[in-house]
């Protein structure tokens, strides 16, 4: 998780997040400037120069799914202060 940019006491808003399993890794970018996702495959790609995100789909979903619910969780808190 980098999030320098976003205050300590709020929710993560400007921010970019990773997930790592097995040989795969997903990264989520959410900045004013660019929001997205990128996905490597680090056996055959240690350097992530070839984004698979749209070319393996079932693996970089059921990751996406997991890190965007880890990222909800740590928001839950801050969702009943906001209003």
């Amino acid at each position: 998780l980098d999030a320098k940019e976003n205050s300590a006491f709020g929710p993560l808003r400007k921010f970019s997040a990773s997930l790592t399993k097995d040989r795969y890794r997903l990264t989520h970018y959410s900045y004013p400037a660019y929001q997205g996702f990128e996905f490597y495959d680090l056996e055959a790609d240690p350097g992530e120069l070839q984004d698979l995100y749209s070319t393996q789909p079932k693996v970089s979903l059921e990751m996406q799914q997991e890190l965007l619910d880890k990222i909800n969780d740590v928001n839950r808190p801050y969702e009943r202060n906001e209003g």
